[in-house]
Protein backbone atom coordinates (compact mmCIF):
# COMPACT_ATOMS: atom_id res chain seq x y z
CA UNK A 1 0.00 0.00 0.00
CA UNK A 2 3.12 2.31 1.06
CA UNK A 3 4.39 1.71 -2.82
CA UNK A 4 1.09 2.26 -4.32
CA UNK A 5 0.69 5.63 -2.45
CA UNK A 6 4.37 6.68 -3.16
CA UNK A 7 3.33 5.93 -7.13
CA UNK A 8 0.31 7.81 -6.83
CA UNK A 9 2.02 11.38 -5.17
CA UNK A 10 4.86 10.67 -8.12
CA UNK A 11 1.93 10.61 -10.25
CA UNK A 12 0.08 13.27 -9.01
CA UNK A 13 3.02 15.97 -9.40
CA UNK A 14 4.01 14.56 -12.76
CA UNK A 15 0.49 16.31 -13.35
CA UNK A 16 0.90 18.88 -11.78
CA UNK A 17 4.16 19.77 -13.08
CA UNK A 18 3.01 19.37 -16.80
CA UNK A 19 0.01 21.86 -16.11
CA UNK A 20 2.29 24.34 -14.74
CA UNK A 21 4.23 24.29 -17.72
CA UNK A 22 1.18 25.01 -19.46
CA UNK A 23 0.45 27.77 -17.75
CA UNK A 24 3.88 29.16 -18.61
CA UNK A 25 3.84 28.55 -21.87
CA UNK A 26 0.30 30.85 -22.05
CA UNK A 27 -1.19 27.42 -23.90
CA UNK A 28 -4.33 27.57 -20.62
CA UNK A 29 -5.67 31.02 -22.05
CA UNK A 30 -5.10 30.40 -25.49
CA UNK A 31 -6.88 26.90 -25.69
CA UNK A 32 -8.95 27.33 -23.07
CA UNK A 33 -11.99 25.86 -24.47
CA UNK A 34 -9.97 22.75 -25.28
CA UNK A 35 -8.35 22.06 -22.09
CA UNK A 36 -12.37 22.22 -20.75
CA UNK A 37 -13.65 19.99 -23.91
CA UNK A 38 -11.15 17.41 -22.99
CA UNK A 39 -12.09 17.68 -18.94
CA UNK A 40 -16.36 17.21 -20.24
CA UNK A 41 -14.99 14.00 -22.79
CA UNK A 42 -13.23 12.41 -19.86
CA UNK A 43 -16.42 12.61 -17.87
CA UNK A 44 -17.91 10.80 -20.50
CA UNK A 45 -15.60 8.38 -21.03
CA UNK A 46 -15.71 7.13 -17.02
CA UNK A 47 -19.93 7.37 -17.16
CA UNK A 48 -19.54 4.47 -20.24
CA UNK A 49 -17.31 2.87 -18.38
CA UNK A 50 -19.14 2.90 -14.96
CA UNK A 51 -22.80 2.92 -15.85
CA UNK A 52 -23.31 1.16 -19.00
CA UNK A 53 -25.88 -1.86 -18.96
CA UNK A 54 -26.21 -0.91 -15.10
CA UNK A 55 -29.99 -0.54 -14.33
CA UNK A 56 -30.96 -1.62 -11.49
CA UNK A 57 -28.90 0.67 -8.90
CA UNK A 58 -28.36 3.87 -8.16
CA UNK A 59 -25.64 5.27 -9.73
CA UNK A 60 -25.51 9.42 -9.82
CA UNK A 61 -24.10 9.93 -6.33
CA UNK A 62 -21.03 7.58 -6.32
CA UNK A 63 -20.47 9.83 -10.45
CA UNK A 64 -21.14 12.99 -8.37
CA UNK A 65 -18.47 12.39 -5.52
CA UNK A 66 -15.85 11.13 -8.14
CA UNK A 67 -16.53 14.53 -10.27
CA UNK A 68 -16.33 16.02 -6.78
CA UNK A 69 -12.98 14.41 -5.85
CA UNK A 70 -11.26 13.56 -8.94
CA UNK A 71 -12.48 16.24 -11.42
CA UNK A 72 -12.81 19.03 -9.84
CA UNK A 73 -9.38 19.58 -8.15
CA UNK A 74 -8.11 18.81 -11.66
CA UNK A 75 -10.39 21.83 -13.15
CA UNK A 76 -9.22 24.29 -10.62
CA UNK A 77 -5.84 23.75 -11.85
CA UNK A 78 -6.79 24.81 -15.24
CA UNK A 79 -8.80 27.35 -14.20
CA UNK A 80 -6.09 28.96 -11.85
CA UNK A 81 -3.87 28.82 -14.99
CA UNK A 82 -6.05 30.50 -17.12
CA UNK A 83 -7.04 33.47 -15.09
CA UNK A 84 -3.11 33.93 -13.26
CA UNK A 85 -0.54 32.53 -15.84
CA UNK A 86 1.06 35.41 -18.07
CA UNK A 87 3.94 34.02 -20.05
CA UNK A 88 7.37 34.64 -19.10
CA UNK A 89 5.90 36.76 -15.99
CA UNK A 90 6.03 35.02 -12.42
CA UNK A 91 6.05 31.74 -13.20
CA UNK A 92 3.29 29.34 -12.19
CA UNK A 93 4.93 26.32 -9.98
CA UNK A 94 3.81 23.27 -8.46
CA UNK A 95 3.95 24.25 -5.20
CA UNK A 96 1.19 27.12 -6.16
CA UNK A 97 -1.02 24.31 -7.70
CA UNK A 98 -0.48 22.34 -4.71
CA UNK A 99 -1.60 25.56 -2.58
CA UNK A 100 -4.67 26.51 -4.21
CA UNK A 101 -6.17 23.06 -3.91
CA UNK A 102 -5.83 23.52 -0.21
CA UNK A 103 -6.98 27.20 -0.08
CA UNK A 104 -10.66 27.35 1.50
CA UNK A 105 -11.38 30.39 -0.02
CA UNK A 106 -10.39 29.37 -3.73
CA UNK A 107 -12.39 25.97 -2.90
CA UNK A 108 -15.31 28.22 -2.61
CA UNK A 109 -14.64 30.44 -5.95
CA UNK A 110 -14.21 27.08 -7.22
CA UNK A 111 -17.72 25.54 -6.23
CA UNK A 112 -19.03 28.68 -7.72
CA UNK A 113 -17.32 29.14 -11.15
CA UNK A 114 -16.75 25.73 -12.16
CA UNK A 115 -18.99 22.69 -10.63
CA UNK A 116 -21.95 24.09 -11.96
CA UNK A 117 -20.25 23.70 -15.48
CA UNK A 118 -19.02 20.10 -14.41
CA UNK A 119 -21.99 19.00 -12.44
CA UNK A 120 -24.03 19.32 -16.17
CA UNK A 121 -21.36 18.18 -18.12
CA UNK A 122 -22.38 15.01 -16.47
CA UNK A 123 -26.21 14.98 -16.35
CA UNK A 124 -26.03 15.67 -19.53
CA UNK A 125 -23.56 13.10 -20.35
CA UNK A 126 -25.72 10.66 -18.26
CA UNK A 127 -29.11 11.30 -20.19
CA UNK A 128 -27.57 10.88 -23.71
CA UNK A 129 -25.69 7.93 -22.41
CA UNK A 130 -29.09 6.53 -20.99
CA UNK A 131 -30.87 7.62 -24.29
CA UNK A 132 -28.75 4.82 -26.07
CA UNK A 133 -29.93 2.13 -23.61
CA UNK A 134 -33.20 3.47 -23.09
CA UNK A 135 -34.36 0.43 -24.89
CA UNK A 136 -33.06 -1.74 -22.70
CA UNK A 137 -34.42 -0.14 -19.73
CA UNK A 138 -37.66 -0.34 -21.15
CA UNK A 139 -37.32 -4.05 -21.74
CA UNK A 140 -35.79 -4.75 -17.99
CA UNK A 141 -38.54 -2.34 -16.38
CA UNK A 142 -39.39 -2.75 -14.10
CA UNK A 143 -36.53 -4.49 -12.71
CA UNK A 144 -34.61 -1.03 -13.98
CA UNK A 145 -36.89 1.36 -12.74
CA UNK A 146 -33.16 3.12 -10.66
CA UNK A 147 -32.22 3.78 -14.07
CA UNK A 148 -35.60 5.12 -15.19
CA UNK A 149 -35.68 7.53 -12.10
CA UNK A 150 -32.29 8.71 -12.78
CA UNK A 151 -33.11 9.13 -16.00
CA UNK A 152 -35.88 11.69 -15.02
CA UNK A 153 -33.73 13.42 -12.39
CA UNK A 154 -30.76 13.78 -14.92
CA UNK A 155 -32.82 14.55 -17.99
CA UNK A 156 -34.73 17.55 -15.41
CA UNK A 157 -31.32 18.94 -14.46
CA UNK A 158 -29.76 19.09 -17.54
CA UNK A 159 -32.53 20.16 -20.05
CA UNK A 160 -32.18 16.91 -22.34
CA UNK A 161 -35.38 15.82 -22.97
CA UNK A 162 -35.67 16.76 -26.58
CA UNK A 163 -31.75 15.19 -26.86
CA UNK A 164 -32.89 11.89 -25.07
CA UNK A 165 -35.93 11.48 -27.72
CA UNK A 166 -33.74 12.43 -30.36
CA UNK A 167 -31.22 9.57 -29.79
CA UNK A 168 -34.12 6.97 -28.53
CA UNK A 169 -36.43 6.68 -31.70
CA UNK A 170 -33.95 5.97 -34.20
CA UNK A 171 -33.00 3.01 -31.65
CA UNK A 172 -36.71 1.99 -30.99
CA UNK A 173 -37.08 1.96 -35.09
CA UNK A 174 -34.62 -0.20 -35.53
CA UNK A 175 -34.80 -2.94 -32.98
CA UNK A 176 -38.46 -2.88 -32.79
CA UNK A 177 -39.98 -1.78 -36.33
CA UNK A 178 -38.79 -4.93 -38.17
CA UNK A 179 -40.54 -8.08 -39.69
CA UNK A 180 -38.65 -10.10 -37.34
CA UNK A 181 -40.86 -8.65 -34.44
CA UNK A 182 -44.03 -10.30 -33.80
CA UNK A 183 -47.41 -8.24 -33.30
CA UNK A 184 -47.38 -9.37 -29.89
CA UNK A 185 -43.88 -8.65 -29.00
CA UNK A 186 -44.32 -5.05 -30.21
CA UNK A 187 -47.19 -4.25 -28.43
CA UNK A 188 -45.96 -5.57 -24.84
CA UNK A 189 -43.22 -3.15 -25.78
CA UNK A 190 -45.05 -0.28 -26.23
CA UNK A 191 -47.24 -0.98 -22.90
CA UNK A 192 -43.84 -0.69 -21.53
CA UNK A 193 -42.38 2.03 -23.02
CA UNK A 194 -45.52 3.40 -22.11
CA UNK A 195 -44.76 3.39 -18.63
CA UNK A 196 -41.08 3.99 -18.04
CA UNK A 197 -41.58 7.07 -20.48
CA UNK A 198 -44.19 8.41 -18.03
CA UNK A 199 -41.64 7.70 -15.10
CA UNK A 200 -39.14 9.93 -17.02
CA UNK A 201 -41.43 12.53 -18.46
CA UNK A 202 -44.84 12.78 -16.97
CA UNK A 203 -45.80 15.37 -19.80
CA UNK A 204 -45.71 12.88 -22.37
CA UNK A 205 -44.13 15.02 -24.17
CA UNK A 206 -41.31 12.21 -24.84
CA UNK A 207 -44.00 9.24 -24.89
CA UNK A 208 -45.80 11.30 -28.09
CA UNK A 209 -42.65 11.67 -29.84
CA UNK A 210 -41.24 8.23 -29.27
CA UNK A 211 -44.31 6.53 -30.02
CA UNK A 212 -45.73 8.14 -32.85
CA UNK A 213 -43.73 5.74 -35.52
CA UNK A 214 -44.98 2.52 -32.90
CA UNK A 215 -48.61 3.35 -33.67
CA UNK A 216 -47.99 3.80 -37.30
CA UNK A 217 -46.46 0.70 -37.62
CA UNK A 218 -48.68 -1.26 -36.21
CA UNK A 219 -51.07 0.18 -38.42
CA UNK A 220 -49.41 -1.45 -41.02
CA UNK A 221 -49.86 -4.76 -39.91
CA UNK A 222 -52.60 -7.09 -40.54
CA UNK A 223 -52.92 -9.03 -37.70
CA UNK A 224 -52.24 -5.94 -34.90
CA UNK A 225 -56.40 -6.14 -33.99
CA UNK A 226 -56.21 -9.96 -33.51
CA UNK A 227 -53.16 -9.85 -31.80
CA UNK A 228 -55.20 -7.41 -29.44
CA UNK A 229 -58.15 -9.44 -29.17
CA UNK A 230 -56.43 -12.84 -28.92
CA UNK A 231 -54.24 -11.41 -25.97
CA UNK A 232 -57.31 -10.50 -24.21
CA UNK A 233 -58.74 -13.66 -24.25
CA UNK A 234 -56.45 -15.44 -23.16
CA UNK A 235 -56.01 -16.33 -18.98
CA UNK A 236 -52.39 -15.78 -18.64
CA UNK A 237 -51.87 -12.35 -20.56
CA UNK A 238 -49.68 -9.89 -21.47
CA UNK A 239 -48.47 -6.92 -20.21
CA UNK A 240 -51.18 -5.26 -22.37
CA UNK A 241 -53.71 -7.25 -20.89
CA UNK A 242 -52.76 -6.56 -17.35
CA UNK A 243 -52.59 -2.87 -18.00
CA UNK A 244 -56.06 -2.79 -20.21
CA UNK A 245 -57.47 -4.95 -17.14
CA UNK A 246 -56.79 -2.02 -14.96
CA UNK A 247 -58.88 0.33 -16.59
CA UNK A 248 -58.57 4.12 -17.02
CA UNK A 249 -55.19 5.23 -17.19
CA UNK A 250 -52.01 3.29 -17.26
CA UNK A 251 -49.83 2.76 -13.90
CA UNK A 252 -47.89 5.96 -14.29
CA UNK A 253 -49.90 8.27 -16.08
CA UNK A 254 -52.08 11.18 -14.68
Amino acid sequence: EEVGMDDLEYEQAEVKAKIALFHNLGWIRLYKEEFMQAVYDEIEKHLKDVCSGEFESRMLPELQEWLQETILPFAKLLHYGSQNAVPGENDVTVGDLTAILEDEEDQNQSERTLWPKLANSLLRSFSLLRGTELFDIIRDFPDSMPAAKELRDAVAGSNTLGAVGKVFRPILARRLLHVGAATTQILDMYVSMIRVLRVIDSSDILLNYAAAPVRAYLLTRNDTIRSVVQTLREESGSELKMELKKGGSLEYGP
